[in-house]
């Protein structure tokens, strides 16, 4: 559960207004390929292969939401890693861009 707060709202009357957000903490393969911008089947890969964890109810996969955005963290950190590789080739005259 997540909590909100927010400030002077223009849409109410009073000066603060605090609100309670259900996060979720699982999502199916479907709803995962979507917020990855990808395939169910890659999804489904990415769980057999132990890379974002998920459990089973009935024959439904549901994926857990921590590990997904966990996921999609260590992704970012690693492409940002190789874009300083390739900046250190390329000043190094290493590229042939």
């Amino acid at each position: 559960m997540t909590f909100v707060t927010t400030s002077t709202s223009p849409f109410l009357a009073s000066e603060r207004v605090a609100g309670i957000v259900h996060a979720p903490t699982e999502c199916t393969v479907a709803q995962a390929a979507k917020f990855l911008d990808g395939s169910e089947g890659l999804v489904n890969e990415l769980l057999e292969a132990g890379l974002i964890t998920y459990r089973l109810k009935n024959s439904e996969r549901l994926v857990q939401w921590a590990s997904l955005q966990d996921y999609v963290q260590e992704e970012k950190r690693r492409f940002a890693e190789a874009d300083e590789l390739f900046r250190m080739f390329r000043e190094m005259g290493l590229s042939d861009d």
